[in-house]
């Protein structure tokens, strides 16, 4: 997913037409699936979602708004599932903060084109091979997974201050 979202900035940085390249739809699907898993499933609770997936979830969704917008007039059903993600995520995030925000205010803050483009430039610099190919070194300053994402609880890059 990694080098997915790298490209994805990318794309969402440097270009003002609208997307229809294989690299967001990709990228896309991958929330819709998480949608899917968090929304209708239920195979991944909530909390875990905003945990690891939230500010890549709410700030590629009005990154690509335009896009997704342009795919929904043709088909109202496309991405339904991750358009039901970032609404629970934006709610879930606005009751962990203090003062509590409501989901209006999260979307607001995440549909600022500064906010989105600062997660766009430092999703855009990602490095895909940063994570070590070799086994004993494969976790070190990563996530459970390898990933290059740091352990749950632990510090991630936060998009600019609500």
């Amino acid at each position: 997913m990694r080098g997915k979202r790298k490209a994805t900035a990318s794309l969402l940085l440097n270009s003002r037409e609208p997307l229809r390249r294989r690299t967001l739809t990709d990228l896309l699907n991958e929330f819709e699936m998480l949608g899917f898993l968090v929304c209708t499933n239920e195979a991944l609770p909530l909390r875990e979602a905003w945990e690891f997936f939230s500010q890549w979830a709410l700030g590629y969704w009005y990154a690509a708004e335009p896009d997704i917008a342009a795919q929904r007039e043709r088909d109202p059903t496309f991405y339904s599932q991750y358009d039901q993600l970032v609404r629970k995520l934006a709610d879930y995030e606005g009751q962990q903060l203090t003062p509590t925000k409501t989901a209006e205010d999260i979307a607001a803050f995440y549909k600022d084109p500064d906010v989105w483009r600062e997660i766009m430039i430092f999703e855009a610099a990602l490095d895909s091979e940063q994570v070590s190919k070799d086994p004993q070194n494969a976790n070190k300053g990563n996530g459970p997974t390898g990933d290059g994402l740091p352990p749950a609880g632990e510090a991630r890059k936060p998009p600019p201050k609500l």
